[in-house]
């Protein structure tokens, strides 16, 4: 089945696309599939103790460290984004679980109308950081 945070994804992706006007790929509130109960869920309470633990994991400086210090990974990224300039220039750029930012950055740089950053985790307070430093806020 779906796991709740792709029911997440998409119920974000729908709420983006209605605000933006995008229009495109939207999918229906009723048409998402019922997430079934996990171990331990009585009546449908949820209990949010593993979708926690992943955004705390997230928040955490080490995990982002190191994704910036790899190097190929990092130039990959760049060269990915910057070799599609053309199809983001002008578009609108949804960034789900946009981490320290710097994807969202190279977007605007990019060309991007507006770029959307999303981040559950509170590594968001230093994502906000990154875009103003950039001189890439609103």
């Amino acid at each position: 089945g779906i796991s709740r945070m792709s029911r997440l994804f998409f119920f974000t992706y729908q709420k983006f696309c209605a605000f933006t006007e995008v229009g495109i790929g939207v999918i229906p509130e009723e048409e998402l599939p019922e997430i079934p109960q996990r171990d331990g869920e009585q009546g449908g309470q949820y209990d949010a103790w593993e979708d926690n633990k992943y955004f705390e994991e997230y928040a955490k400086y080490s995990i982002h460290c190191d994704m910036l210090r790899d190097k190929a990974r990092m130039e990959n990224y760049y060269a990915g984004i910057m070799a599609n300039a053309e199809n983001i220039k002008g578009k609108v750029v949804l960034d789900v679980g946009c981490g320290t930012g710097v994807l969202a950055c190279w977007c605007a740089k990019a060309g991007a109308k507006k770029v959307y950053a999303v981040e559950a985790s509170s590594i968001a307070d230093q994502a906000k950081l990154v875009v103003a430093r950039n001189g890439l806020s609103d």
